[in-house]
């Protein structure tokens, strides 16, 4: 696990750098234990991972591309929105086994995953082009102009890159990823900003109605959460255009600290499976 995040393997993301740190902190807190003759009374201290991006539970179907060699892979906003879920079911009294949501996340990036039964079995893909438009990434881009782009000679690898993640989406067109921002001058009327946010609101409504139709549109409701959630104008938006799929709750901001403590606390108690991790696959243990 820590060859496949330092190299960025399946992504360059901060949170490559999590589990990293925590088998630091296991391996530091085991040394100073072994230096003063300590034996833990529950044995090593050992990190886990709890709800990562590429955790994969998706459909076989879902994960067919256009070509052999690019499959549909996971890789979304995984640990707020399964706490968000485990919220909304605690809400509802509702059962996870019983209930399908669609979940969008709303950050610099943006995922719309979609959960029935306990389980993630389909899902954009934030940092490999898949999805929509968002404060800080491109989205999915017409592949023929951009193949042209990288043989054009005007742009490294890296640079393309960082087309497409980091200066892609609002960054491309205005300079900013804050969507306070975009959200008051199309308030103002000015024309960019409005015709953008139009964009913004439909890229995300069209992938939540296309997670829909993965279960026959047959979803208990629709949640949106992350930092951008707390804009009543986005969010207003978009459950005009998706409300008619199912009912839309919104929960603003991210619990992804909660959610960390709330699945330590599950291992602790025994409640949950722990997965052993493998490079090319994740074996149940």
């Amino acid at each position: 696990m820590r060859e496949v995040l330092a190299t960025s393997r399946d992504g360059n993301h901060a949170c490559n750098l999590s589990a990293i740190i925590g088998d630091d902190i296991a391996n530091e807190i085991n040394a100073i234990r072994e230096k003063k003759g300590i034996t833990p009374r529950f044995g090593p201290c050992v990190a886990y991972v709890a709800d990562p991006p590429m955790a994969d539970e998706m459909l076989p179907e879902c994960h067919v591309g256009g070509i052999p060699e690019f499959p549909r892979k996971t890789l979304f906003h995984a640990l707020n929105t399964r706490a968000i879920m485990r919220q909304y079911l605690r809400d509802t009294g509702r059962k996870a086994e019983d209930t399908t949501a669609v979940i969008c996340h709303m950050g610099g990036g943006v995922t719309i995953s979609l959960h029935r039964g306990g389980r993630v079995i389909d899902t954009s893909h934030g940092l490999g082009g898949d999805g929509p438009i968002t404060p800080e990434r491109a989205g999915c881009c017409p592949p023929y102009p951009l193949i042209d782009m990288c043989f054009s000679g005007q742009y490294s690898k890296q640079e393309i890159k960082k087309k497409l993640i980091g200066k892609g989406g609002a960054v491309a067109y205005f300079g900013t990823n804050d969507m306070r921002v975009i959200v008051q001058r199309a308030k103002e009327g000015l024309p960019d900003y409005v015709v953008f946010m139009k964009a913004f609101v439909l890229n995300i409504a069209k992938y939540i109605v296309a997670q829909a139709a993965v279960v026959d549109g047959k979803v208990d409701v629709i949640i949106l959460t992350g930092g951008v959630a707390y804009s009543k104008d986005i969010t207003d938006a978009i459950t005009r255009k998706v409300e008619w799929v199912a009912p839309v709750r919104v929960y603003p901001g991210e619990n992804e600290l909660n959610s960390l403590a709330e699945n330590g606390y599950i291992i602790l108690a025994g409640d949950t499976k722990i997965h052993t991790y493998n490079k090319d696959r994740i074996i149940e243990d």
